[in-house]
Protein backbone atom coordinates (compact mmCIF):
# COMPACT_ATOMS: atom_id res chain seq x y z
CA UNK A 1 0.00 0.00 0.00
CA UNK A 2 2.27 2.71 -1.32
CA UNK A 3 1.47 5.72 0.43
CA UNK A 4 -0.10 9.08 -1.07
CA UNK A 5 1.46 12.74 -0.61
CA UNK A 6 -1.27 15.27 1.08
CA UNK A 7 -0.86 18.92 0.23
CA UNK A 8 -1.93 20.70 3.51
CA UNK A 9 -3.86 23.54 2.76
CA UNK A 10 -2.44 27.04 3.75
CA UNK A 11 -4.67 29.33 6.46
CA UNK A 12 -4.74 32.68 5.17
CA UNK A 13 -2.14 34.76 7.28
CA UNK A 14 -0.84 31.78 9.26
CA UNK A 15 2.12 30.05 9.42
CA UNK A 16 0.79 26.86 10.45
CA UNK A 17 -2.79 24.98 10.17
CA UNK A 18 -5.30 24.20 13.15
CA UNK A 19 -8.17 23.37 12.95
CA UNK A 20 -11.26 21.75 15.31
CA UNK A 21 -13.05 19.01 12.83
CA UNK A 22 -16.70 17.53 13.66
CA UNK A 23 -17.62 14.99 11.03
CA UNK A 24 -19.58 11.36 11.24
CA UNK A 25 -16.51 9.32 10.35
CA UNK A 26 -13.03 9.54 9.75
CA UNK A 27 -11.58 7.99 6.49
CA UNK A 28 -8.06 9.20 5.85
CA UNK A 29 -6.19 7.20 3.72
CA UNK A 30 -2.38 5.42 3.97
CA UNK A 31 -0.60 9.25 3.16
CA UNK A 32 2.04 11.17 4.26
CA UNK A 33 3.18 15.28 3.68
CA UNK A 34 6.05 16.97 4.89
CA UNK A 35 4.28 18.89 8.04
CA UNK A 36 4.18 17.29 11.57
CA UNK A 37 1.24 17.04 13.30
CA UNK A 38 -0.41 16.02 16.38
CA UNK A 39 -3.93 14.56 16.09
CA UNK A 40 -6.64 14.70 19.08
CA UNK A 41 -9.12 12.23 18.81
CA UNK A 42 -11.40 13.82 21.12
CA UNK A 43 -14.41 11.56 20.30
CA UNK A 44 -14.15 8.55 17.78
CA UNK A 45 -13.18 4.90 18.30
CA UNK A 46 -11.33 2.39 15.16
CA UNK A 47 -7.81 1.70 13.69
CA UNK A 48 -4.66 3.70 13.44
CA UNK A 49 -1.75 3.45 11.61
CA UNK A 50 1.41 5.06 11.99
CA UNK A 51 4.76 3.92 9.91
CA UNK A 52 4.67 0.41 11.19
CA UNK A 53 2.66 0.27 14.13
CA UNK A 54 -1.17 -0.60 14.06
CA UNK A 55 -3.31 -0.09 16.78
CA UNK A 56 -6.78 0.36 17.45
CA UNK A 57 -7.63 3.94 19.11
CA UNK A 58 -10.69 4.86 21.41
CA UNK A 59 -11.44 8.41 22.77
CA UNK A 60 -9.08 10.45 23.58
CA UNK A 61 -6.72 9.55 21.54
CA UNK A 62 -3.79 11.91 20.88
CA UNK A 63 -0.59 11.09 18.49
CA UNK A 64 2.36 12.99 16.99
CA UNK A 65 3.82 12.03 14.06
CA UNK A 66 6.89 13.36 12.25
CA UNK A 67 7.72 14.63 8.90
CA UNK A 68 6.75 12.28 6.22
CA UNK A 69 5.71 9.51 8.77
CA UNK A 70 2.81 7.87 6.75
CA UNK A 71 -0.14 7.51 8.70
CA UNK A 72 -4.04 6.34 8.05
CA UNK A 73 -6.93 6.57 10.68
CA UNK A 74 -10.40 4.85 10.03
CA UNK A 75 -13.06 4.31 12.16
CA UNK A 76 -15.41 1.73 12.91
CA UNK A 77 -17.90 0.72 10.04
CA UNK A 78 -20.79 1.63 12.36
CA UNK A 79 -19.41 5.19 12.18
CA UNK A 80 -20.73 5.00 8.18
CA UNK A 81 -24.44 4.65 9.24
CA UNK A 82 -26.17 7.47 9.98
CA UNK A 83 -29.10 5.79 12.45
CA UNK A 84 -26.25 5.20 14.79
CA UNK A 85 -25.86 8.40 15.94
CA UNK A 86 -22.02 8.66 16.03
CA UNK A 87 -20.09 11.04 15.18
CA UNK A 88 -15.94 11.87 15.23
CA UNK A 89 -14.65 15.06 16.74
CA UNK A 90 -10.73 15.55 16.30
CA UNK A 91 -8.05 18.35 16.48
CA UNK A 92 -5.46 18.54 14.07
CA UNK A 93 -2.31 20.67 14.25
CA UNK A 94 -0.03 20.69 11.34
CA UNK A 95 3.09 23.08 11.03
CA UNK A 96 6.82 22.21 8.89
CA UNK A 97 10.02 22.92 10.65
CA UNK A 98 10.86 25.52 8.64
CA UNK A 99 8.69 27.78 10.47
CA UNK A 100 11.17 28.31 12.49
CA UNK A 101 14.29 28.95 10.44
CA UNK A 102 17.33 28.77 12.55
CA UNK A 103 15.66 29.36 15.99
CA UNK A 104 15.52 25.68 16.82
CA UNK A 105 19.39 25.65 16.61
CA UNK A 106 19.66 27.71 19.84
CA UNK A 107 20.85 26.10 22.82
CA UNK A 108 17.35 27.16 24.56
CA UNK A 109 15.66 25.06 22.29
CA UNK A 110 17.99 21.84 21.70
CA UNK A 111 15.55 19.70 23.60
CA UNK A 112 12.36 20.83 21.22
CA UNK A 113 14.85 19.53 18.56
CA UNK A 114 15.75 16.33 19.55
CA UNK A 115 11.79 15.64 20.35
CA UNK A 116 11.34 16.61 16.63
CA UNK A 117 13.76 14.17 15.63
CA UNK A 118 12.58 11.10 17.61
CA UNK A 119 8.80 12.19 15.91
CA UNK A 120 10.61 10.17 12.48
CA UNK A 121 8.99 7.23 14.75
CA UNK A 122 5.72 8.93 15.85
CA UNK A 123 4.52 8.71 19.42
CA UNK A 124 1.24 8.24 21.37
CA UNK A 125 1.06 11.09 24.31
CA UNK A 126 -0.48 9.53 27.26
CA UNK A 127 -0.48 10.57 31.17
CA UNK A 128 -0.33 14.12 32.61
CA UNK A 129 1.44 15.42 29.40
CA UNK A 130 -2.04 14.33 27.64
CA UNK A 131 -4.10 16.52 30.20
CA UNK A 132 -1.57 19.87 29.90
CA UNK A 133 -1.74 19.85 26.09
CA UNK A 134 -5.25 19.76 26.25
CA UNK A 135 -5.49 22.50 28.27
CA UNK A 136 -2.85 24.59 25.73
CA UNK A 137 -4.57 23.66 22.25
CA UNK A 138 -8.05 24.39 23.87
CA UNK A 139 -6.61 27.86 24.12
CA UNK A 140 -4.59 28.08 20.30
CA UNK A 141 -7.61 27.04 18.78
CA UNK A 142 -8.92 30.36 19.67
CA UNK A 143 -5.97 32.46 19.16
CA UNK A 144 -3.76 34.25 16.37
CA UNK A 145 -1.08 35.45 15.78
CA UNK A 146 1.77 35.94 18.30
CA UNK A 147 -0.53 33.85 21.19
CA UNK A 148 -1.21 31.32 18.85
CA UNK A 149 2.54 31.02 18.02
CA UNK A 150 3.58 30.97 21.70
CA UNK A 151 0.96 28.64 22.40
CA UNK A 152 3.12 26.13 19.39
CA UNK A 153 6.13 26.84 20.94
CA UNK A 154 4.56 25.45 24.91
CA UNK A 155 2.97 22.58 23.20
CA UNK A 156 6.54 21.90 21.74
CA UNK A 157 8.52 22.48 25.01
CA UNK A 158 5.87 20.13 26.88
CA UNK A 159 6.83 17.44 24.73
CA UNK A 160 10.11 17.84 25.02
CA UNK A 161 9.66 18.18 28.88
CA UNK A 162 8.16 14.58 29.32
CA UNK A 163 9.55 12.00 27.02
CA UNK A 164 8.36 9.21 29.23
CA UNK A 165 4.89 10.17 28.43
CA UNK A 166 5.32 9.38 24.84
CA UNK A 167 4.91 6.22 23.66
CA UNK A 168 6.86 5.48 20.51
CA UNK A 169 5.15 3.77 18.04
CA UNK A 170 6.52 2.76 14.64
CA UNK A 171 9.46 0.84 14.87
CA UNK A 172 11.63 1.87 11.50
CA UNK A 173 12.31 5.20 9.77
CA UNK A 174 10.39 6.05 7.01
CA UNK A 175 12.40 8.67 5.69
CA UNK A 176 11.44 9.85 2.09
CA UNK A 177 13.83 12.19 0.03
CA UNK A 178 11.39 14.01 -2.40
CA UNK A 179 14.10 16.02 -3.55
CA UNK A 180 17.67 14.83 -2.39
CA UNK A 181 20.18 17.32 -2.15
CA UNK A 182 23.04 17.42 -4.36
CA UNK A 183 26.10 16.69 -2.45
CA UNK A 184 27.72 13.16 -1.82
CA UNK A 185 25.19 12.06 0.74
CA UNK A 186 22.40 13.13 -1.32
CA UNK A 187 23.89 10.58 -4.64
CA UNK A 188 24.29 8.14 -2.33
CA UNK A 189 20.28 8.38 -0.81
CA UNK A 190 18.62 9.09 -4.07
CA UNK A 191 21.03 5.99 -5.43
CA UNK A 192 19.97 3.29 -2.60
CA UNK A 193 16.29 4.79 -2.50
CA UNK A 194 15.93 3.58 -6.90
CA UNK A 195 18.13 0.19 -6.29
CA UNK A 196 17.35 -0.59 -2.53
CA UNK A 197 15.22 -3.63 -4.05
CA UNK A 198 18.20 -5.10 -6.23
CA UNK A 199 21.55 -6.49 -4.97
CA UNK A 200 23.59 -3.71 -3.64
CA UNK A 201 27.41 -3.86 -3.06
CA UNK A 202 29.05 -2.00 -1.16
CA UNK A 203 32.11 -1.44 -2.96
CA UNK A 204 29.37 0.29 -6.24
CA UNK A 205 28.02 2.51 -3.30
CA UNK A 206 31.11 3.96 -2.36
CA UNK A 207 32.20 4.39 -5.72
CA UNK A 208 29.23 6.69 -6.07
CA UNK A 209 30.17 8.45 -3.25
CA UNK A 210 33.71 9.03 -4.58
CA UNK A 211 35.45 7.10 -1.67
CA UNK A 212 37.28 3.70 -0.80
CA UNK A 213 34.57 1.15 1.15
CA UNK A 214 36.32 1.43 4.36
CA UNK A 215 35.86 5.67 4.40
CA UNK A 216 32.65 5.42 2.58
CA UNK A 217 31.62 3.21 5.73
CA UNK A 218 32.89 5.80 8.41
CA UNK A 219 31.38 8.99 6.35
CA UNK A 220 28.26 7.20 5.87
CA UNK A 221 28.44 6.27 9.55
CA UNK A 222 28.77 9.84 11.02
CA UNK A 223 26.49 11.76 8.59
CA UNK A 224 23.71 8.93 9.69
CA UNK A 225 23.90 7.71 13.01
CA UNK A 226 23.84 4.09 11.74
CA UNK A 227 25.82 1.87 9.57
CA UNK A 228 25.29 1.22 5.79
CA UNK A 229 23.81 -2.19 5.85
CA UNK A 230 21.58 -0.90 8.50
CA UNK A 231 20.28 1.47 6.53
CA UNK A 232 19.89 -0.53 3.50
CA UNK A 233 17.87 -2.78 5.76
CA UNK A 234 15.42 -0.34 7.05
CA UNK A 235 14.58 0.48 3.43
CA UNK A 236 13.86 -2.58 2.59
CA UNK A 237 11.83 -3.70 5.35
CA UNK A 238 9.98 -0.52 5.30
CA UNK A 239 9.01 -1.68 2.03
CA UNK A 240 8.19 -4.97 2.73
CA UNK A 241 5.39 -3.65 5.29
CA UNK A 242 3.73 -1.44 2.51
CA UNK A 243 3.78 -4.56 0.38
CA UNK A 244 1.93 -6.78 3.10
CA UNK A 245 -0.69 -4.15 3.48
CA UNK A 246 -1.53 -4.40 -0.24
CA UNK A 247 -2.00 -8.52 0.53
CA UNK A 248 -0.99 -9.12 -2.99
CA UNK A 249 2.03 -11.11 -2.28
CA UNK A 250 3.45 -14.19 -0.74
CA UNK A 251 6.12 -13.56 2.14
CA UNK A 252 8.43 -15.29 0.06
CA UNK A 253 7.43 -13.15 -3.11
CA UNK A 254 7.66 -10.23 -1.05
CA UNK A 255 11.35 -10.97 0.45
CA UNK A 256 12.70 -11.70 -3.52
CA UNK A 257 11.36 -7.94 -4.02
CA UNK A 258 12.90 -6.06 -1.90
CA UNK A 259 16.41 -7.51 -2.41
CA UNK A 260 17.01 -9.98 0.05
CA UNK A 261 18.94 -12.76 -1.21
CA UNK A 262 16.89 -15.47 0.85
CA UNK A 263 13.87 -15.47 2.81
CA UNK A 264 15.57 -16.23 6.20
CA UNK A 265 17.52 -13.24 6.33
CA UNK A 266 14.53 -10.83 5.51
CA UNK A 267 12.87 -13.00 8.17
CA UNK A 268 15.90 -12.44 10.54
CA UNK A 269 16.11 -8.50 9.95
CA UNK A 270 12.23 -8.06 10.00
CA UNK A 271 11.87 -9.40 13.59
CA UNK A 272 14.96 -7.49 14.63
CA UNK A 273 13.46 -4.10 12.87
CA UNK A 274 10.02 -4.48 13.42
CA UNK A 275 9.46 -7.14 16.60
CA UNK A 276 7.55 -9.57 15.11
CA UNK A 277 7.72 -12.76 11.80
CA UNK A 278 6.29 -10.77 8.61
CA UNK A 279 3.89 -13.46 8.59
CA UNK A 280 2.74 -12.21 12.47
CA UNK A 281 2.60 -8.56 10.95
CA UNK A 282 0.11 -9.46 7.86
CA UNK A 283 -1.83 -11.50 10.39
CA UNK A 284 -1.82 -8.67 12.91
CA UNK A 285 -2.62 -5.84 10.32
CA UNK A 286 -5.52 -8.39 8.62
CA UNK A 287 -7.27 -8.46 12.17
CA UNK A 288 -7.61 -4.63 12.37
CA UNK A 289 -8.97 -3.97 8.93
CA UNK A 290 -12.44 -2.14 9.75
Amino acid sequence: MEPFLEKIPNQVGESFFSLRRVSREMTWGWHFHPEFELCWSEKGYGKRLVGNSIEMFDDDDMVFMGENLPHSFQTASEFANKKNGLYVQNVVIQFRKEIFGKFLQIHELKKINEMLQAATYGFQIKGELKEKLKVIIEKMINETGFAKMNSLLLLLNEMAEHPEDCRKLSTLKYARITNPETNRIGNVFQYLQKNFKKNITLNEVAEIANLTPNAFCKYFKRRTNKSFIEYLNELRINYSCELIMTDKYSIKEIADLTGFNNRSNFNRQFVKLVGKTPSQFSKEYKSTII
